[in-house]
Parts: C-alpha cells; sequence; structure tokens
C-alpha cells in the first residue's frame, strides 16, 4: 500500500483512540516525571516529620530546664530565639527541619498545657528576629 496506517493508542479516561504524536508522547513523560516529583516530595516530607516527631520531645525536655526557673522567678513565660534555638540544635546534633520542629513542639505544648507561639520583632540594631514564646500562664486559665 502507499500509504501507512497510523499508528493509534487509547486514552485512559475516555478510551478514545488518539494519534500518537511527539507532543502527546512529551506529555505523558512530563506527568510521569511530575509524579515521580510528587512522590519523592511526599517521602522527604514523611521522613522530616518523622525526625521531628523523635527530636521534638528531646528538644522540650531539654527546654524544661528554663521554663522551671522562669516560673520560680514569677515569670510565666520564656521566650526563646530561633538563632538560639538553632544553636542548641547544633550543639545536640538535632537535625531536623525548624518547620515541623515547630508543628511537632506545639502538640508536645498543648498537652502540656502550655501554649506556644511564633513571634517576629525588632532587635534593637533593628534586625528582625523571630521568637519562639513558650506561654503557660494564659493557658492555664484555657485549659482549667
Amino acid at each position: 500500500m502507499w500509504f501507512k496506517k497510523e499508528q493509534t493508542q487509547t486514552n485512559e479516561s475516555n478510551n478514545a483512540p488518539r494519534k500518537t504524536r511527539l507532543g502527546a508522547k512529551l506529555h505523558d513523560i512530563m506527568l510521569e516525571k511530575q509524579k515521580q516529583k510528587e512522590e519523592q516530595e511526599k517521602e522527604e516530607r514523611k521522613e522530616k516529620t518523622r525526625e521531628a516527631r523523635h527530636e521534638a520531645p528531646e528538644v522540650f525536655e531539654y527546654l524544661q530546664d528554663e521554663f522551671v526557673k522562669k516560673a520560680n522567678e514569677g515569670i510565666g513565660c520564656y521566650i526563646l530565639p530561633v538563632s538560639k534555638l538553632e544553636v542548641i540544635m547544633s550543639e545536640n546534633n538535632w537535625g531536623s527541619d525548624k518547620d515541623y520542629l515547630y508543628k511537632e513542639l506545639k502538640e508536645i505544648c498543648k498537652e502540656n498545657w502550655i501554649k506556644l507561639t511564633l513571634s517576629t520583632g525588632f532587635r534593637s540594631d533593628g534586625e528582625a528576629e523571630s521568637c519562639l514564646i513558650f506561654n503557660w500562664n494564659s493557658m492555664w486559665d484555657f485549659y482549667s
């Protein structure tokens, strides 16, 4: 025969045949790569969450001494600059992501009737600084 028969493949959504052209092949390759990338990111998030769940109780236990000192001074909160938290984490070889660690610390604090907030303020030199504020004074009224 003098003409070529066109190759067709089925579209999975409606089983209608479509021509296999370069654009369709490239689209399929792109979708597969996006799916692999999403799965990889999902695994990375799971790993970061798993690591933060493991380290958050240790961080909380480490900070309990500071909470007790502040409570003995008659102060109802403890303010921890994020820069100091980074130093504490590096000294103790804790490597979890700060965002995931914050989420896990928030859950532990809630169980212990301590309110945890993240605040950004300005130092005297004009630089912005983020701080974790552990407040056990306001949560007592809320939970009791």
